[in-house]
């Protein structure tokens, strides 16, 4: 009679341990892909608007660049949606992650401005 404290030993090849998974908030790192997409958003919102200040402020340059910077948080949570389908990362962890790399991408468009 086999020992019910002892784990049966695996006669038809190597046992397998379990590997460590790394934390998930490691796994919510992925999140901060919104720092670069930010940044080049801002970069193409600002292509799009134009020169802000020529012999005068260009008030269409401006009007056009504010409503891009107030779309990216929109934008975001579409790229938000895309990371967490391509990569599978879930959990409380990597949401909080998530959410806060959200916070902080939305005030790239502003912090790096027209120009």
């Amino acid at each position: 009679m086999a020992d019910p404290y002892q784990p049966p030993s695996n006669i038809d090849g190597p046992s397998h341990t379990p590997t460590e998974t790394p934390s998930p908030i490691l796994h919510g790192l992925i999140y901060t892909l919104l720092f670069p997409a930010a940044a080049a958003y801002t970069m193409i919102a600002r292509l799009m608007a134009g020169p802000g200040y020529t012999a005068a402020p260009n008030q269409g340059a401006m009007v056009i660049f504010f409503l891009l910077c107030l779309s990216w948080p929109i934008a975001a949570i579409v790229v938000i949606g895309v990371i967490r389908r391509l990569s599978g990362v879930h959990g409380f962890a990597a949401s909080t992650v998530g959410v806060l790399s959200w916070l902080c991408s939305c005030y790239i468009p502003f912090w790096i401005g027209m120009a």
